[in-house]
């Protein structure tokens, strides 16, 4: 049952990002209780409406994981409101692939941070495409390191694991 929601979930997600391009209404889609995990496979914008109304929609969700990364735009470092009640209830954990350390990308984090206030730990997983592994990319990744953990954090136990 698990498998078949978190597909459906998928399946909402691409099928909203098509119709956002039309005159569909959001408010049908249906609420799912029983939602706990959510893998996105297309690097997102969070101010997306798409995005906003599924999180909207998942009261229990625990687990987010953007495969291929997620970004915020500078202008729209503001947008989600009513903050979906799953960031304060029960999202306990975030995975972000293909980070490259790009200001919408920090961005993105920063909003993820300030509003999950049961967060637990944020796993940052680093693209492999850059030379981090470098004496300059050693303290290129060494600054992005530091510039999230200055965050303000709505979440005080709020682990960050950056690989």
């Amino acid at each position: 049952m698990f498998l078949l929601l978190h597909q459906l979930y998928i399946f909402l997600f691409y099928m909203s990002q098509a119709l956002s391009r039309t005159s569909f209404s959001f408010a049908h889609i249906p609420l799912f209780q029983n939602l706990v995990e959510l893998s996105v496979v297309l690097p997102v914008d969070l101010s997306s409406e798409a995005l906003q109304v599924i999180l909207t929609k998942s009261h229990h969700l625990k687990a987010l994981e953007f495969l291929t990364g997620v970004y915020l735009p500078k202008d729209c470092e503001n947008y989600m409101f009513p903050i979906p009640c799953c960031f304060g209830t029960s999202l306990k954990t975030i995975k972000i692939y293909y980070f490259y350390g790009n200001e919408a990308e920090l961005n993105a984090i920063k909003f993820l941070l300030q509003e999950a206030s049961v967060l637990e730990t944020l796993y940052v997983y680093i693209d492999d495409e850059h030379d981090y592994d470098s004496p300059t990319g050693e303290d290129t990744l060494e600054e992005i390191y530091e510039q999230i953990m200055q965050y303000p954090r709505a979440s005080k136990d709020c682990e960050l694991e950056l690989e």
